[in-house]
């Protein structure tokens, strides 16, 4: 365990847990890939769509090798497995493979590919809150550590922008070669 982390939980820990539950869920696939389909439609269109959908499924696959990868490789306990205090939150059964958050790194993908798109700024910045707020979600209810759900961001927050830019790679080439 890392110092902060411990020092973090019981700040963080238990709050809001009638609306952590609910924002949990933004990280679940069941409620991410509709958003994620829906928004990438509102901003390419469905031609856009074709072009964008897969390199963002590359991506998002290479999300969940890494992320599953990472927490069978290093098995960290989760924050009721050290500290019976935690043993209550809805997240309490929960003993194994904390690192990284699977729901943020999922949630940070689709808020990150959201963000960067050409959405009116507000949904932008309402895909980016989205992955900050599963990330606080999963603190809240006592299934990560403060340091799994930061990993958990940045890992998806890459592979969002790796998507974006391989993406954009490609219809650049497309149109080269098209104009010669």
């Amino acid at each position: 365990m890392i110092a902060l982390d411990v020092s973090l939980m019981p700040i963080l820990a238990g709050k809001g847990l009638g609306l952590a539950v609910w924002v949990s869920m933004l990280g679940e696939p069941y409620a991410a890939i509709p958003l994620l389909i829906a928004g990438l439609l509102m901003a390419y269109g469905r031609a856009g769509f074709r072009l964008h959908i897969k390199s963002i499924i590359l991506s998002a696959l290479a999300l969940l090798f890494l992320v599953q990868g990472l927490k069978f490789s290093i098995d960290r306990p989760r924050p009721a497995a050290q500290i019976a205090a935690f043993r209550d939150l809805p997240a309490g059964h929960l003993r194994q493979r904390a690192f990284p958050s699977g729901h943020t790194s999922f949630a940070a993908f689709v808020g990150g590919v959201l963000a960067l798109s050409p959405l009116v700024p507000p949904l932008r910045i309402l895909a980016f809150l989205m992955a900050l707020g599963v990330a606080w979600s999963r603190v809240a209810l006592g299934a990560h550590w403060p340091s799994d759900v930061l990993v958990g961001l940045l890992l998806g927050f890459v592979l969002a922008l790796g998507a974006l830019r391989r993406q954009s790679s490609s219809a650049e080439e497309r149109v080269e070669r098209e104009t010669s």
